[in-house]
């Protein structure tokens, strides 16, 4: 299973060297492509990339603004909500969930997750699973709409949250409603809790855009859970990573030049 992160800013002004596209990840096992959000830095995705379906997570246009001009055959799997906000838009081949409910595409099982974010994009989490692991991808949340979800992330290989707040999670209000983003600490704390065995954070917000990736993966060691940082083109294969918990292991024999480049981003542990 890999995992290439086309981008990893959120929806902001502000842009570093490693984080200065919008959210996008394309997804591969076993000959099934996936792309997992298409922001509107992501036009081109579909085309050049021709993964096999689109999921997206909610209508924010940093996930789905690169499908606004969109006119392919590649499917779309979307909420009813999200096919509301994009209904005038060229892409016809749509495949609608209602969120919480659960799809197949090839030997995949993708369970839609509600998710705490906003009240006019209402979003998902997506929880793959391809049999011999199951991973978590919640780009943009803050809590779990239904208490009784919160254990279908338990024993996750990988998580992949919201990098928009370091400590505090951002909460406001719409109509009595919450909506914001999760901090990078309660994610970390939860995947303790859960027994999640490693996450990694994308979508990253002002406040790493401003303080830089080194500062803030030194403030979350104190978390002591294994994590990383994504950044745009960063690539993660998930049977590499099994590697690293061999007995022996020797890292400096790491031959693979992306993962050898960034090992330290790869797991905060290891750093």
């Amino acid at each position: 299973m890999r995992l290439r992160f086309l981008g990893t800013k959120a929806y902001t002004e502000k842009r570093s060297r490693r984080h200065s596209k919008d959210s996008a990840v394309l997804f591969e096992d076993k000959g099934v492509r996936l792309l997992l959000d298409c922001g509107e830095d992501h036009a081109d995705a579909p085309s050049r990339l021709k993964p096999d379906a689109i999921l997206i997570t909610h209508g924010h246009p940093d996930h789905v603004g690169g499908l606004k001009d969109y006119d392919g055959s590649i499917p779309v799997y979307l909420s009813d909500e999200t096919d509301e906000i994009t209904k005038d838009w060229p892409f016809e081949k749509r495949f609608r969930f209602r969120r919480g409910a659960s799809f197949q595409i090839g030997h995949l099982t993708i369970e839609t997750v509600p998710v705490v974010h906003s009240t006019r994009a209402p979003a998902v989490g997506f929880i793959i699973d391809g049999g011999r692991f199951r991973i978590g991808y919640f780009p943009d949340w803050l809590d779990f709409e239904r208490e009784s979800d919160r254990n279908k992330l338990k024993n996750l290989d990988l998580l992949i949250s919201d990098g928009s707040a370091v400590s505090r999670s951002i909460v406001r209000r719409v109509d009595s409603e919450r909506v914001g983003h999760i901090s990078m600490k309660k994610a970390l704390r939860l995947a303790k809790e859960l027994g999640i065995r490693r996450v990694i954070f994308t979508h990253f917000g002002d406040e790493v855009l401003t303080r830089g990736d080194e500062a803030v993966i030194e403030e979350l060691k104190e978390e002591g859970a294994p994590f990383s940082f994504a950044k745009d083109g960063f690539e993660f294969e998930l049977e590499r990573f099994e590697e690293f918990h061999k007995e022996g292991y020797d890292p400096s024999k790491l031959d693979d030049r992306v993962l050898a480049d960034d090992f330290r981003l790869l797991a905060a542990k290891y750093s």
